[in-house]
């Protein structure tokens, strides 16, 4: 017998299967407009969608075969997208404007930009912003990933060596979202944890949006098939700046591998090559790579944009490596005055800063002032300090010596070139240039290492602005030179306590309205830090001084002794030093995981003021036993353990003895712990 059903359960039925929100598998994918196979239009993915740089649910979707209506909701928000199925690999959405869009899932093996955008950038300003990044890793799976990431950042106001690193959690679906706050644009990089890295571009006040597509899994499960492959193959980026993003990924990848310099040979040509060799060298390789940069970006039709960044990532990598000259190893290397008058003048223009090695060129430029004869301030700088010190001297001798250096005339290029016999090319020249300005400031280093202990901030304040008024002269007060400005009071904060004419001297000097609010809003963040503990962290130990006896490490051995029986990890540090500062925080969590155990954690102040020493030690709250090193017990263990920077961590067994002249840093959790449970059995 047949049953026949009343009309209106028929149509209820047809209803029910042909509207869901379940994912056809045919519609799944990261879809690219056709036009040009790069940019990134939609992804469907079984339990979202990403669409104008959000995450978007399914309402409904309705339709068979190659034709849905595919209903889209964000909070409050709902569209709807007519979807049609070309083929495997090409989509046809219609939008709410009735605007067709041709979209591929392939993308282009041979990437055309199609000039798509010639205005280039105006003048890009400093801002003080939220950046917000979105992502999402198709076909997660929570048992391959670590399910967190983060995002390491920097700016004028991160210290030299370390990145800030704003970390996320990956839901169970693989997406994530993470906000920090920025102020200029630049590249910045996204790590998923155990799996990779990628660059992504930003600026504050603006989302971004970056998808891994499912190659991503291939490679996490086995490295090997990395090879041949960029992120250009598995990175897809919405947003304003999500085609630029796609066009710095191959540009600077190129760049990276098919410079026929290696950035490593880079940096080794300072110590093979004399000076005027070496600028002379850098000059054309960076010429080389900044013609075979333009002639890519003419080949795939990159937007002006693009050539802008690159051409500063290209600068500030050459003035930073042009002023690091003075740095290897340990050696500083005096500058001639051809080799200064070859660096070139930066620009201006804040592109420079899009990429982080802007703070190196900061850096070694501070050097630079601070410590070359020849750039003039340092001079001043340095018979301003000789003032204080005469002031303090109480032999005859002494202060005869002083005034004598304070009526010198500065060091210049004649003075150095009396009797100098090499030609100016040759690596003996540099050797003899060292040797002749050491010779003349040999004095001054040795009341420098006298004194530096006894001047107080209010000194060391005062030659910091002589510095910085010079320099701001100097360039015209451009953003470079405020920058400068910026890094170095943020430098002085890390080491002197700050104090309410420097908080005038930005006030009235500093003009980009974003550094000046920065730099105030530091200043106050820095003198609260100071007051913020009355006293020291609970569980902090003071181990008294040691007089130096006949051995010269005697006094190390007594204070090992104290520790008998028990594993010591010891750190060489300063408050000068930021890494030191910044190894602290990991220090606390490992103290955490062994109290209890038989091991003491031993802080060395070296090389540092005794003063500001014991402030900071309040100021950070480090727990543990602290010694503070005086000048010739620092020179002692630096020549006992090969000290050539700091921080610098030793381990030390039960027995007393040295374990590990260079242990593992507290950061490096897994390292250390494998080192400490070993001598703890």
């Amino acid at each position: 017998m047949r049953t026949i059903l009343p009309i209106s359960l028929i149509f209820t039925i047809l209803i029910s299967c042909s509207t869901q929100t379940k994912l056809p598998q045919e519609l799944k994918g990261n879809w690219l407009n056709a036009n040009d196979s790069i940019e990134w239009i939609i992804s469907l993915q079984p339990d979202f969608a990403v669409y104008d740089n959000k995450f978007w649910d399914y309402k409904s979707i309705s339709g068979n075969k190659s034709k849905f209506v595919i209903k889209l909701t964000e909070g409050t928000q709902t569209i709807s997208l007519k979807a049609e199925l070309q083929d495997s690999l090409s989509l046809k959405i219609t939008d709410n404007n009735n605007i067709d869009k041709h979209l591929t899932r392939k993308k282009a093996a041979r990437p055309d930009f199609q000039n798509y955008d010639m205005q280039g950038f105006g003048e890009l300003q400093m801002m003080d912003d939220t950046v917000t990044i979105r992502g999402f890793i198709e076909d997660y799976d929570a048992d391959i990933y670590n399910g967190t990431g983060g995002v390491y950042h920097r700016n004028v106001f991160s210290n030299i060596l370390e990145e800030e690193e704003t970390k996320f959690n990956i839901d169970t679906t693989g997406r994530f979202e993470v906000r920090f706050r920025a102020y200029n644009f630049q590249i910045i990089y996204l790590v998923i944890e155990g799996s990779t890295m990628s660059s992504i571009i930003i600026q504050p006040g603006h989302v971004a949006m970056i998808g891994f597509n499912n190659r991503l899994l291939e490679v996490t499960n086995d490295a090997r098939k990395w090879e041949g492959l960029t992120d250009w193959q598995i990175n897809h980026y919405m947003g304003e700046y999500g085609l630029l993003s796609e066009e710095l990924i191959i540009l600077l990848h190129h760049l990276y591998h098919n410079s026929n310099t290696s950035p490593l040979k880079k940096f080794d040509a300072i110590d093979e090559m004399s000076q005027m060799e070496y600028i002379g060298w850098r000059k054309e390789v960076y010429s080389q790579e900044t013609a075979m940069m333009d002639s890519l970006i003419l080949e795939m039709r990159n937007s002006k944009k693009a050539e802008q960044c690159i051409h500063g990532i290209l600068e500030i990598e050459l003035l930073h490596q042009l002023y690091r000259y003075q740095i290897s190893g340990t050696r500083f290397q005096y500058l001639t005055t051809p080799y200064i008058g070859q660096i070139p003048e930066m620009h201006a223009s804040s592109l420079n800063l899009i990429n982080t090695d802007f703070l190196s060129y900061l850096n070694y430029l501070n050097i630079f002032y601070k410590q070359q004869p020849l750039s003039i301030s340092s001079e001043d700088i340095g018979k301003y300090r000789l003032q204080f010190m005469l002031s303090q001297s109480k032999s005859n001798e002494e202060q005869t010596l002083i005034k004598e250096l304070i009526e010198a005339p500065s060091i210049t290029a004649e003075l150095l070139n009396q009797g100098n016999i090499y030609p100016l090319e040759s690596s003996d020249y540099d050797l003899f240039l060292n040797k002749r300005v050491a010779a003349l400031r040999k004095p001054y280093n040795e009341l420098w290492s006298k004194y530096w202990e006894k001047i107080p901030d209010s000194i060391h304040l005062h030659a910091l602005l002589k510095e910085l008024d010079f320099v701001l002269d100097k360039h015209n007060k451009n953003l470079i030179s405020q920058l400068y400005a910026a890094y170095c009071i943020n430098r002085f904060y890390e080491n002197n306590s700050p104090g309410p004419e420097l908080n005038l001297w930005i006030t009235n000097n500093i003009d980009d309205p974003i550094l000046k609010k920065l730099s105030l809003e530091n200043h106050k963040k820095e003198a609260e830090a100071a007051s913020e503990f009355a006293d020291y962290a609970k569980n902090t130990f003071f181990i008294s001084q040691i007089k130096s006896g006949e051995e010269d490490d005697a006094f190390f051995n007594k204070i090992i002794q104290q520790f008998r029986g028990k594993v010591i990890y010891i750190d060489f540090w300063a408050d000068w030093c930021s890494p030191c500062r910044a190894g602290f925080k990991p220090a606390a969590r490992l103290k955490k995981e062994y109290a209890g155990k038989d091991v003491v954690f031993l802080y060395f102040g070296y090389n540092c003021k005794n003063e500001r020493w014991d402030q900071v030690i309040k100021q950070d709250q480090v727990s543990g036993y602290h010694y503070w090193l005086d000048k010739e017990q620092g020179k002692v263990l630096k020549e006992k353990f090969g000290i050539i920077g700091i921080p610098h961590y030793l381990l030390v067994d039960r027995n007393g003895e040295i374990s590990a002249e260079q242990a593992p840093d507290p950061g490096n959790r897994a390292a250390i712990r494998e080192r400490l449970d070993e001598l703890l059995k």
